[in-house]
């Protein structure tokens, strides 16, 4: 019998622990969803972002207004061919949204948060100035920016998979986020994703940085616009308290417990795509995913 699934990776794993029947509507039967405008925004930053890192390794000053541009609207066009976007303004406002952030916005707070050192804040001209002392490592002649990542989980009957946004010199790999709030540092320690990551990259024999570092690069959106780098530090037995948490997803899925989470925040009309097809419609969610 075939795995209901053919992947797993750190997404499917946090969707799945958020709310199990979601998942299974996601993963499963594919049942369609639009994609919403910040995830849309969140994508096209990170697109725009990454084609920025690239280019510089020719081009000392490339122009970042056109690769955000560039980057909204081939995934505008692509998610309207698909499922289409759930708007709450529309292109153009998203356009400016993301030029204030990544183009526009001058004299930038910089809160920086090193591992295990105080914090520090200053100022930077544009967010520019920070992404070209970003250093790409090079491996195998090539720079490892959206460095696809695959791992063998003993116990799962399917392969983990991802992508990493890049990975610095020195072997520390990184991700970018957009948000409304800053971020803590707090919660920059229990994110799942560093831990992930850095299991799959040590796993595909990445030479990871001793203290296995990992870097959030938070956009913090708003009518000013700020920018947070925060470093934390995994430990190896992180690492395989990750392992057993994808063993157990993995089991619960074999076992079709495919149930709705209603005491998560997610579980909102506002949130949830598919409320309509779950509490929205008024009835209970039976064993094995039917309504």
């Amino acid at each position: 019998m075939s795995p209901i699934v053919q992947r797993l990776s750190y997404s499917s794993i946090s969707a799945y622990l958020a709310c199990p029947f979601k998942w299974y509507l996601s993963q499963v039967e594919r049942v369609p969803r639009p994609v919403s405008e910040a995830a849309l925004l969140g994508s096209a930053v990170h697109e725009a972002v990454g084609q920025y890192l690239i280019a510089r390794l020719s081009d000392p000053a490339p122009d970042l207004d056109r690769l955000w541009r560039a980057a909204l609207g081939k995934l505008v066009r692509r998610n309207e061919q698909a499922a289409g976007i759930a708007w709450v303004r529309d292109q153009d406002a998203v356009l400016v949204e993301g030029r204030q952030m990544l183009v526009m916005a001058r004299d930038l707070w910089l809160d920086h948060y090193p591992a295990g050192e105080p914090s520090r804040q200053h100022r930077i001209a544009t967010l520019p100035t920070l992404l070209d002392t970003i250093t790409l490592l090079i491996s195998g002649g090539k720079p490892a920016i959206e460095r696809l990542v695959r791992m063998a989980i003993p116990g799962i009957a399917v392969p983990f998979v991802g992508f990493v946004d890049w990975v610095e010199a020195g072997g520390i790999p990184a991700d970018l986020k957009t948000t409304s709030s800053p971020w803590s540092v707090e919660s920059a320690n229990l994110e799942l994703q560093p831990t992930f990551y850095l299991a799959a990259l040590q796993q595909m024999g990445l030479a990871l940085h001793a203290d296995l570092l990992f870097r959030h690069y938070v956009l913090v959106r708003g009518e000013t616009p700020k920018v947070q780098v925060i470093e934390t530090r995994r430990r190896p037995a992180d690492l395989e308290w990750a392992l057993d948490l994808a063993r157990g997803v993995w089991r619960a899925i074999e076992n079709d417990m495919f149930h709705p989470n209603p005491t998560h925040r997610w579980c909102d009309p506002r949130y949830c795509e598919y409320w309509g097809i779950c509490r929205g419609k008024g009835g209970g969610v039976q064993s094995g995913g039917e309504v």
